[in-house]
């Protein structure tokens, strides 16, 4: 369910008789009030993300938990068909009657809890606007799931390799005497992180199938661990798309403890059939560099808002020299 509230939401204030009036579904509310709410035809749901401005309009997008009670797809009455849980989007400009416009689903049950949006992203120069979710198939023992992400990592080689191509005909359309612009230096890193980053998720996708090896206190550690790191990537990007320097800090900070913790996964004594096991081991050494790479993501969203707000770089004078005519009727033997 995803509930609109008053103070975040509605455009006039409420009068002094709604403000005192009793509100009978709001418990212990402070500075906000109950204005509606939508059932988001029953899928449970943990990120909302909420967009609104005069040319895009407001919107809701919700990420939804996998149908962890029986597994089960549920009736989208927009298609009129089963789908398995994903992304719902609702369109909220009458915040009491909030409006489910789409819902994107999985093709198998699986985690999709997180959601970002960006809209109108210039930092490559397009304009565009994204909607990025993530799909977590490894805890669930979700091997066709496993295997749609390990193929889709190919994706993001071709992003990587696109970026660098870009980079490399701006460097020799300088004719190799300066280097492009310190945007496109960060769009560089951050590419060469997302593609490792996406190798890691490909190894831990295709780790999918060997999940039933696991006992249910390890699958639980590595369930705890893929969390944290998903919520650290999450602000990653975030904090790269919008130049959030506190953010992007704190990210750090964050990712620090973050690798630590799924780190002592790996030297956590355990008496469970075949110890931390090779499936484990694998996963965790993949989900400790995605932290990494996540903070490396964070440092250059610091690098980029920092250089998008120092003052242009004067030019440096330019020597100039006397040119001398060469004499008539001597042509190029002149010296």
């Amino acid at each position: 369910m995803v509930l609109t509230a008053g103070a975040a939401c509605s455009r006039q204030m409420p009068t002094a008789a709604e403000a005192t009036a009793p509100d009978p579904l709001a418990e212990d509310a402070q500075n906000v009030r109950l204005v509606g709410h939508h059932d988001l035809q029953g899928r449970t749901a943990l990120v909302v993300t909420t967009k609104s401005d005069p040319a895009n309009g407001n919107w809701v997008y919700v990420g939804h938990h996998d149908a962890f009670r029986d597994d089960q797809p549920l009736l989208n009455p927009i298609t009129g068909k089963m789908e398995f849980n994903g992304t719902s989007i609702l369109e909220t400009s009458d915040p009491s009657k909030p409006r489910l416009v789409w819902h994107i689903p999985n093709e198998t049950n699986r985690n999709s809890r997180g959601v970002f949006v960006v809209y109108d992203y210039q930092h490559d120069g397009s304009g565009r606007d994204y909607l990025i979710r993530n799909s977590e198939a490894l805890t669930r023992g979700d091997k066709a799931a496993g295997e749609e992400v390990a193929l889709r990592d190919g994706e993001v080689d071709r992003l990587q390799w696109m970026v660098a191509k870009h980079y490399s005909l701006a460097h020799r359309s300088l004719g190799g005497a300066g280097w492009p612009a310190a945007g496109m230096h960060h769009a560089l890193l951050a590419a060469r992180a997302l593609e490792r980053m996406a190798d890691h998720a490909a190894r831990i996708a295709l780790l999918a199938g060997k999940v039933d090896d696991l006992t249910e206190p390890q699958r639980e550690s590595l369930r705890q661990g893929t969390v944290r790191v998903v919520e650290v990537l999450d602000a990653a990007v975030a904090a790269l798309f919008s130049g959030d320097v506190r953010a992007a800090n704190h990210t750090i900070d964050t990712a620090i403890g973050v690798v630590a913790s799924v780190d002592a996964l790996r030297r956590r004594p355990s008496s469970h059939r075949g110890g931390l096991g090779e499936t484990l081991a694998l996963a965790v050494e993949s989900l400790s560099r995605t932290a990494a790479y996540a903070a490396d993501l964070a440092e250059i969203a610091i690098n980029q808002a920092i250089e998008r707000e120092a003052p242009p770089t004067p030019p440096a004078p330019v020597a100039r020299t006397a040119a001398r005519e060469a004499p008539r009727g001597r042509g190029h033997d002149a010296r």
